[in-house]
């Protein structure tokens, strides 16, 4: 027998705006809860998809609607076994909506105008405490708790509802494992990268550019490539093809890409400067491999919001630039739906990337008391990057937490005089 998987159930008219909150409540389901989504664009498209089957396993009910109910809608039929019921409706509407909600036992009236806002009644919030007051917990709750040898299939099981949840492409997974081993060979590389051609391709056309021509030799195959560049270079050509190639298929939306990866190599050629040259005291010996890929990815959360929920990443960037401040001030500004570094922490979870890895990239805004060396890290290359002009989107220049001064003793060079004295990192090509 087939596993229920908790569903919620999104009934919307047609409307810019209802497509902006469409993508605000999806998001809240998708990724706050691990709720797969079904959109109705009518009532009796939504009754039908009741009547075709047991809703036994449906959670949340969203009614997105610009007009007053018809007097042939019975919304309670939409309230079986108190499922939790949401009218998203404009402010001159609601009065109406609360009159015939008000027999419902877990229905609820939320106004456009009010969803958005940053405190205890926005809609992320409401939506929440009455997920949660029926069992329903976050997508990797207990995940620490799981063992080793049982976390892939305890996270494809709470994972399995997000539709919009991508995994990194094969060729990144497969790439990262190799440079995870400090024993990789050129030929392991190659014999990798040959099974994606449009990747060698770009490994080619990159090694045989002006920027590389210095390293001499002729480049006669992928192996030659591979030498040319490095590890390093190496692993950003094969995540920024991967990523343009896997994620950015959607022609509604329009991400500065080059933009975003300019930012997450940038990224990381900071942090490998203040490693290599020991500018941190970070108090353990962070692995290659580790910090860099953490450096490159940090970021995929915005990926997947701006090719996935279109309207709302639009809302987000306009909000940022309008406002000024940070992408993530911006998402808790609005509710704090899903940050994009929760999302990343999903997507890099379910492509089973190290713990330490899924964890940085989680923890990199929102800052745990005393962050890990790796975070810390993460968190100083990133507010240089920003201080440079480097940032996705365009923010104004921010300061480290004080969790990461505190954690490097207040360590001078956290203030960054050094890094005005260096030129920045070159976009890639």
């Amino acid at each position: 027998m087939t596993e229920a998987v908790p569903t919620a159930l999104i009934i919307l008219d047609k409307g810019k705006a209802q497509s902006v909150l469409r993508c605000l409540v999806s998001l809240i389901f998708n990724f706050r809860y691990g709720l797969r989504t079904v959109e109705a664009g009518s009532f009796e498209e939504a009754r039908q998809w009741m009547g075709g089957g047991s809703p036994n396993d449906l959670r949340c009910v969203v009614l997105i609607q610009k007009q007053h109910l018809g007097t042939d809608v019975g919304i309670s039929a939409f309230n079986l076994r108190d499922n939790a019921l949401f009218a998203l409706v404009p402010k001159a509407l609601a009065p109406r909506y609360m009159q015939q909600t008000k027999g419902l036992r877990n229905g609820h009236v939320v106004t456009w105008e009010t969803a958005f806002r940053d405190s205890g009644r926005s809609l992320g919030q409401l939506i929440g405490q009455q997920l949660e007051k029926s069992g329903q917990t976050r997508p990797l709750a207990g995940l620490d708790a799981i063992a080793v040898d049982r976390r892939h299939e305890f996270v494809e099981r709470r994972l399995k509802g997000i539709d919009s949840l991508p995994s990194l492409p094969g060729t990144i997974s497969r790439i990262l494992e190799l440079l995870a081993d400090p024993e990789v060979t050129a030929e392991q590389l190659e014999r990798v990268v040959l099974l994606d051609p449009p990747i060698a391709q770009r490994l080619f056309s990159v090694a045989s550019s002006p920027a590389f021509a210095g390293r001499g030799g002729e480049i006669t195959s992928v192996r030659d490539a591979i030498v040319r560049l490095g590890l390093r270079e190496v692993a950003a050509v094969v995540m920024q093809a991967s990523l343009a190639g896997g994620f950015l298929r959607s022609q509604e939306s329009l991400i500065d890409y080059k933009r975003f990866w300019a930012h997450s190599v940038a990224c990381a050629l900071t942090a490998h400067k203040i490693v290599s040259g020991d500018l941190l005291p970070l108090k353990a010996k962070l692995q290659f491999h580790d910090y860099w890929t953490t450096c490159l990815l940090h970021d995929v959360g915005k990926l997947v919001i701006g090719v996935y929920f279109w309207d709302h990443f639009a809302l987000l960037m306009g909000e940022t630039i309008s406002c000024g401040g940070s992408f993530r001030e911006t998402e808790r500004r609005l509710g704090d739906v899903a940050g994009h570094d929760e999302i990343g922490h999903l997507v890099l979870t379910r492509s089973h990337l190290s713990p330490l890895v899924c964890d940085t990239v989680r923890d990199h805004h929102d800052l745990p008391e005393a962050p890990n060396p790796l975070v810390c890290l993460l968190h100083v290359a990133n507010v240089i990057t920003k201080g440079l002009g480097l940032s996705f989107p365009m923010e104004t220049e921010s300061s480290c937490h004080p969790h990461v001064l505190t954690t490097l003793g207040n360590h001078r060079q956290t203030s960054m005089p050094w890094v005005r004295r260096w030129d920045p990192p070159s976009s890639p090509r």
